[in-house]
């Protein structure tokens, strides 16, 4: 991997020049950052201090590509539960100082009904360094975060091919491609014997961010290796990427199922997280020495991190809460045992099941019917020969206080004669599915066979998709959805997962 490559050799870094930055609104602070030996490659990077410390920062180029920003479209709620502080600004040797006028609650204002957290207050600062560029996030005047400190971070800006040929790497775009010995691999991702397009080039970003006092790194779950995160200089990299890996290894930091980007510092007396916003595919490199150092890469999309810090473990998770929202609570049946294998064979035997429970005095909330109570592995339906009548078995599951709870997956039957996708087919003028790098409807292997992607980034998607399940037939009060697969997941396809060149609505 050339971020790798470009930590571990020389490279230039990034400065302000000309001391020259705005404060917009009075509460977000922004500055351009050039690269030591080209001025003309610029980036912007902006910063903004919330409610209870919570410091938002996000650093984008100027490049003729749009990038994909996510928090351009969820899960950040942090704007509606936490309001941007006025910030003050002076200025020292090298230095610009980035403060709020008046201390800050470290979890909730005294008057609070909340009384588990914390409610000392404290004052929150930035301190960012010109020459070469970094940014320390301070409490109370202590380094908790600095980021970019050991000068990881890398911007890689578009180009074709015919460009990238014609370029002299120190004069012209001195980021980690000088260290890609293969121009292809900038080009396509090769993995195994195949070959997935990168349709704009390189255009990979990275970031690192130190922890000074430090004693351990915890975070980025769904890894099935140490609690603690590990060192992985001599290792491979933590990986973020959603994938369906059946079978997965044990003591690896290789993707499964789910991508989580945070990571949590504890030192003797506090704890400090960081959470970044990026949904491309990213690693991550943890170092010990001379700092706790979590160095982020990612293939594409733009730079967005959260910095926060708390006293407690209480108080630092309700600041997560406040940036991504919180969880619903469940209803109360979901809090009791589940009944699910997959799958049962039909009604009768769901029924068998229910009273093999009753008759050995085992309480349980619900049952789960995999893909095989469908027909032909489509959702939204039932197999009247194997479930003659849906609505009477949910009666006899509300009768005895139970639920009956279905399957229901992203990927959809292309088959013209199920009725959810000949429904989407009819919306001529825009398409509800991912497309493919062609700008066609992308098709897939999964358990119905040929099929396609809802593209949930869509709004009209996601309002077609909620009509489906409001009305799903012969459903009733007593009836619930576990949605599943969706990674997403596709068969006999690199990592189990649509190619990287798909389209979605943006």
């Amino acid at each position: 991997m050339r971020n790798r490559e470009y930590a571990k050799n020389d490279r230039e870094s990034f400065i302000i020049r000309n001391n020259q930055y705005t404060l917009i609104d009075n509460t977000t602070f922004s500055v351009n950052i050039s690269h030591s030996l080209l001025p003309d490659y610029v980036l912007n990077f902006t910063c903004a201090i919330y409610d209870f410390g919570i410091v938002r920062c996000s650093i984008d180029d100027y490049g003729p590509y749009k990038r994909f920003k996510i928090s351009n479209f969820g899960p950040v709620v942090v704007d509606s539960q936490a309001s941007k502080r006025t910030l003050t600004l002076s200025s020292q040797p090298n230095k610009i100082i980035i403060s709020t006028q008046q201390p800050i609650y470290e979890s909730l204002p005294p008057n609070s009904r909340n009384k588990v957290l914390a409610n000392s207050t404290h004052s929150y600062s930035l301190e960012v360094s010109m020459d070469p560029f970094k940014v320390s996030y301070l409490v109370d005047g202590e380094a908790k975060a600095i980021v970019n400190e050991n000068q990881y971070l890398n911007y890689e800006i578009h180009r074709t091919i015919e460009q990238q040929q014609n370029i002299i790497h120190t004069a012209q775009f001195p980021d980690a491609t000088k260290y890609e010995e293969d121009i292809n691999n900038l080009y396509f991702d090769s993995f195994g014997s195949a070959n997935r397009s990168i349709p704009y080039g390189p255009s990979s970003v990275a970031l690192d961010f130190s922890f000074p006092n430090s004693q351990n790194l915890y975070g980025l779950p769904l890894h099935t290796t140490s609690y603690t995160l590990e060192e992985t200089i001599n290792d491979e990299p933590y990986r973020l990427f959603n994938s369906d890996v059946y079978g997965y290894p044990l003591d690896s930091k290789g993707a499964i199922y789910g991508a989580i980007p945070y990571v949590l510092s504890r030192s003797e007396k506090d704890y400090v997280e960081m959470l970044w916003l990026n949904g491309a595919d990213t690693w991550i490199d943890i170092r010990n020495d001379p700092h706790k150092n979590a160095h982020w890469i990612s293939e594409a999309g733009t730079i967005e991190f959260f910095l926060f810090a708390a006293s407690t473990p209480d108080a630092i998770i309700f600041k997560l809460h406040v940036i991504i929202g919180r969880a619903p609570i469940p209803v109360y049946a979901m809090l009791g045992y589940h009944q699910s294998r997959y799958s049962y064979n039909d009604e009768k035997d769901v029924r068998e099941v229910d009273e093999g429970f009753d008759s050995r005095q085992i309480p349980y909330e619900s049952i789960w019917l995999d893909i095989d109570h469908t027909v032909e592995r489509k959702y939204f339906t039932w197999d009247k020969s194997k479930y003659p009548d849906p609505l009477a078995l949910q009666e006899l599951y509300k009768n005895k206080s139970r639920f009956v709870v279905t399957i229901v997956d992203p990927h959809l039957s292309d088959d013209k004669g199920y009725f959810v996708y000949s429904q989407a087919l009819q919306r001529t003028d825009i398409s509800l599915f991912v497309l493919n790098k062609d700008k066609d409807t992308y098709h897939g292997k999964c358990w119905p066979g040929s099929s396609v992607y809802i593209d949930y980034l869509n709004s009209q998607a996601r309002e077609f998709w909620i009509d489906l399940i409001v009305n799903y037939p012969d459903t009733s009060d007593n009836h619930f959805i576990w949605n599943d697969m969706n990674e997403p997941s596709v068969f006999e396809s690199i990592e189990m997962t649509m190619p990287k060149d798909c389209l979605y609505f943006l």
